[in-house]
């Protein structure tokens, strides 16, 4: 007869794992049942699982222990468990300090599947069902570093996240210090009020932090790493350590060991456009010669007018060079994560070849709030950084961000989104549009960049300590239900 077992360890306390085992009737913790129905029967409470057109599964509660936390069943057989006197069993294990485990066995007689398909299926089954325990019931402990707009989106993120719990905010101005959360981020009140202090946010004892401020300070990351707290970052100095500076990296990766703790950077460009998808679309090649990711931004949809012209330079003549301060910012954050990707794609780069290009308006431009963009002035920006392979481009990433689309130079302008063309032994040609959805522009286009690093948590809460790229954890799905 075989026996299969399978066992894991849940960061939840062993009562809450046992109260949710113990209701027989209840399981909606496992997806796919439409129905459940509870029948009294002389062997104990049966369970009918309506699995939508098939006969329903029947699971019968044959003991039941709560002093131990254990239980045993039986299921009759079904298509989908093809299984003779199948018996099953679950016990939970509280453990040292914080968390439980759940150990989960069975044993059948026969089956109408060859005895090697038939244990597969038995143990993919109860491993099936301790994910979705696991699902269900784990949560992670949240600070969220920072509320601009890529900030205020992760913490509306988390606030929502069936899975997260927000402890702590912390925040750089004085008028936001003691405010709620919630009212913070224009939504109801949470709970949880805003602090300047890091000593505050450490006393919390988070799982992790998401840090989204401008710029980065040093001792501050590696006090919440040292102390144990993971990091998810959307700051593009961390997306490739053998980039980072030898100091800052020593640093982190010191403070990393020290709190066994995590530092991970991610976000939606550089980060989804030039890591995640890329991986995706190259798992299918066996020669890649070029890969150009083309990012289109409508500049006036979300920008202000300060940040047109004051930082970014539209409106200025076009005999002006691309202020080198972008153009530097630009190669920094795309070459550290395309030499992610490189190194993946285990491809050796020589380096990169980095510039910037303008192109006129042939109109005068008028922005929403009356200023202009005179003709013959700089309406669009095009920054180019390319990976380099035999002196030729292999990964290229160009920002085509534009404030008009009649322009004095021919480029091929899209609407708000990435265009990906891989070319290689399997091409691809793939475009994706980001569609407004009513929210205002600004916050709609953060949230591609802040949800990715939400999404992130329970991986990089799992991850081994260190400073940890796309290469190191295991591909982020997001929890959406």
């Amino acid at each position: 007869m075989p026996n299969i077992h399978a066992a894991r360890t849940l960061r939840v306390p062993a009562a809450r794992a046992w109260e949710l085992l113990a209701d027989w009737g209840e399981i909606g913790w496992i997806p796919g049942p439409e129905k459940t129905e509870l029948v009294e029967t002389p062997a104990g409470p049966m369970r009918r699982l309506h699995m939508g057109g098939n006969d329903p599964v029947e699971e019968t509660l044959t003991s039941i222990d709560p002093e131990s936390r254990a239980l045993t069943y039986t299921i009759a057989p079904h298509p989908m468990l093809p299984f003779h006197n199948y018996r099953g069993s679950a016990s939970v294990t509280e453990l040292p300090g914080a968390g439980c485990r759940v150990d989960w066995r069975c044993s059948f007689s026969g089956s109408d599947l060859p005895e090697d398909e038939a244990c597969g299926r038995a143990q993919g089954n109860i491993d099936y069902l301790l994910h979705c325990l696991a699902e269900h019931l784990e949560q992670w402990r949240v600070v969220q570093w920072a509320t601009g707009k890529v900030g205020m989106g992760s913490l509306r993120a988390v606030v929502n996240h069936p899975n997260l719990e927000l402890v702590g905010l912390r925040v750089h101005s004085q008028d936001k210090e003691g405010r709620d959360a919630g009212e913070i981020c224009g939504i109801d009140p949470v709970g949880v009020t805003a602090t300047r202090s890091r000593d505050d946010i450490i006393a919390l004892q988070p799982d992790c932090v998401l840090y989204m401020q401008e710029g980065y300070d040093a001792d501050d990351l590696c006090a919440l790493l040292s102390a144990g707290i993971n990091v998810i970052t959307t700051r593009g100095e961390f997306f490739n350590p053998r980039k980072m500076p030898r100091d800052l990296r020593e640093r982190i990766e010191a403070a990393c060991e020290a709190g066994g703790a995590s530092l991970h950077a991610t976000g939606s460009s550089p980060g989804f456009i030039t890591e995640a998808l890329p991986l995706v679309l190259t798992s299918i090649q066996r020669r890649l010669d070029c890969l150009t990711i083309d990012e289109f931004a409508d500049i006036p949809a979300s920008c202000s007018t300060e940040m047109i012209f004051d930082v970014m330079g539209y409106g200025r003549p076009l005999e002006d060079a691309i202020d080198p301060g972008l153009l530097m910012h630009m190669a920094q954050c795309f070459e550290d994560s395309l030499t992610t990707l490189a190194d993946a794609l285990s491809i050796t780069l020589d380096g990169f070849d980095m510039f910037g290009e303008t192109a006129a308006a042939k109109e005068r431009v008028t922005l929403a709030d009356g200023a202009a963009i005179e003709q013959g002035t700089v309406a669009a920006l095009r920054v180019t950084v390319a990976g380099l392979r035999n002196g030729e481009p292999v990964l290229r990433f160009r920002s085509n961000w534009y404030c008009s689309t009649d322009l004095t130079r021919d480029w091929q302008l899209g609407d708000n989104g990435w265009r990906v063309q891989v070319e290689g032994d399997a091409p691809l040609d793939i475009s994706i549009g980001m569609p407004l959805t009513g929210a205002p522009v600004a916050e709609q286009m953060s949230g591609y960049t802040a949800f990715g690093a939400v999404n992130a948590i329970p991986y990089v809460c799992a991850a081994e300590p260190g400073i940890r790229t796309v290469r190191d954890l295991p591909r982020v799905a997001a929890r959406l239900g």
